[in-house]
């Protein structure tokens, strides 16, 4: 019941036009932001490292939506991954479009790192039966090299 309560109040970060979540999220108000310090724009390594636990809770919980927001981010990214599968640490909104990258950085340090293990970890979550994210992380990992 308290995961439940939790889950539906850090789920509002979800409420965005691209469907990724804001960085910071009022647990009381539900009113959600990106942090100034990086120019309000998204950073990597936070829309890309939820997905394990917000599946986890849906299990959990049986509400499924969840997990669904949660994987919408990786199918977004997928859609916006360079050929080269090295994905930029800051995403904007574009519209009625799929997020952008903006800026030109590629971390496997802060900021960006996690994204790449939780594609994998994922994968692994789902019996690696959701090919997706295994692609995405071999694509990734052929870049770096």
């Amino acid at each position: 019941k308290k995961a439940d309560d939790l889950g539906k109040r850090l789920v509002k970060a979800y409420e965005t036009s691209s469907g990724l979540p804001h960085g910071s999220i009022n647990l009381g108000s539900g009113h959600s932001n990106n942090f100034g310090w990086n120019s309000n724009a998204y950073i990597l390594a936070e829309v890309g490292t939820q997905q394990v636990e917000y599946r986890y809770l849906a299990r959990a919980t049986g509400t499924t939506s969840y997990a669904t927001k949660s994987e919408h981010v990786f199918d977004l990214l997928h859609k916006i991954q360079p050929n080269d599968g090295l994905l930029f640490q800051n995403l904007a909104e574009n519209g009625n479009n799929p997020p952008a990258f903006s800026g030109s950085k590629v971390s496997f340090g802060a900021m960006g790192d996690s994204v790449y293990e939780y594609m994998l970890k994922v994968w692994v979550q789902g019996g690696k039966k959701e090919p997706m994210y295994r692609e995405m992380w071999d694509r990734a990992m052929n870049g770096l090299h």
